[in-house]
């Protein structure tokens, strides 16, 4: 199994957005790929059709059984979901702790999915000092923050050096992504030559600003079934090829893997 977290320094930089459809792509280019949402707001579903009405989790459960497999939702043969599902804050504050406290916790979550072989996890966390991002940075292979292209995301870099997530031997993992870029933009641009200088090769690709981004989540889509022909899709087309890269693995030729819910039963 590979993992992979994401999560942001601050929110509203499309985090949630970014994580369902990298984790969409990579199934197309012939993964098995399970997204998990950590995120309390549980809004990762509704990239998968999963309607608001639906309750279902893993996190209500999660503290009676320690195998969190059975909460798995199929979106296609090689796409799956595991939402954070609805609970009480009460529920909520408990599974952090563990998250934090209990280092045995998350590897029994995910005990069955790490030996699932040709899996990619995209593990959605809340923020970069949430527990579960701290409980996931020892497991992830690698870790990608998305930044907004605005200078209030620049200003973000100098936490970010400071917490070590900029050139540090414990930052060879960690890799960031400029959501909205606007080549029309005076102050796009400028933002887009700062964060190349500062985070180099660190910095793996960039999204253009979009329309059909959002019209993609309204219609419960990925920008890629909603429309291939677009930025945003070409752009997460090549971020997507990036990370198989960075996890040293090769581009499948679209065939479908065995479903994930029969090998977890094996």
């Amino acid at each position: 199994m590979k993992l992979i977290s994401i999560s942001s320094s601050k929110g509203g930089v499309g985090k949630t957005t970014i994580a369902a459809n990298l984790a969409h792509m990579l199934s197309l280019r012939g993964f098995t790929v399970l997204a998990i949402d950590f995120d309390s707001q549980n809004s990762l579903r509704t990239h998968f059709g999963i309607p608001l009405s639906d309750t279902q989790g893993f996190v209500s459960k999660a503290l009676r059984q320690s195998d969190w497999s059975p909460f798995i939702i199929s979106v296609s043969n090689n796409l799956f979901v595991l939402p954070y599902g609805e609970c009480d804050e009460s529920t909520q504050s408990i599974f952090e702790q563990r998250l934090l406290n209990d280092s045995d916790f998350l590897h029994h979550g995910l005990q069955a999915l790490r030996n699932t072989e040709g899996l990619i996890l995209v593990a959605d966390t809340a923020s970069l000092s949430s527990p579960a991002f701290k409980a996931l940075t020892q497991l992830a292979d690698i870790q990608l923050i998305p930044l907004l292209s605005d200078t209030a995301s620049m200003t973000q870099l100098p936490y970010l050096e400071r917490t070590g997530f900029l050139e540090h031997p414990q930052s060879v993992k960690n890799f960031f992504i400029l959501n909205q870029t606007n080549p029309r933009s005076d102050v796009c641009q400028d933002v887009e030559t700062f964060a190349q200088n500062t985070l180099s090769k660190q910095l793996i690709g960039q999204i253009h600003r979009d329309e059909s981004v959002l019209k993609a989540h309204s219609a419960e889509q990925s920008i890629t079934d909603f429309n291939r022909l677009s930025a945003a899709a070409a752009d997460i087309e090549a971020i997507s090829d990036k990370v198989i890269d960075l996890l040293g693995l090769e581009i499948g030729t679209g065939a479908i893997y065995h479903d994930l819910k029969e090998s977890i039963r094996e």
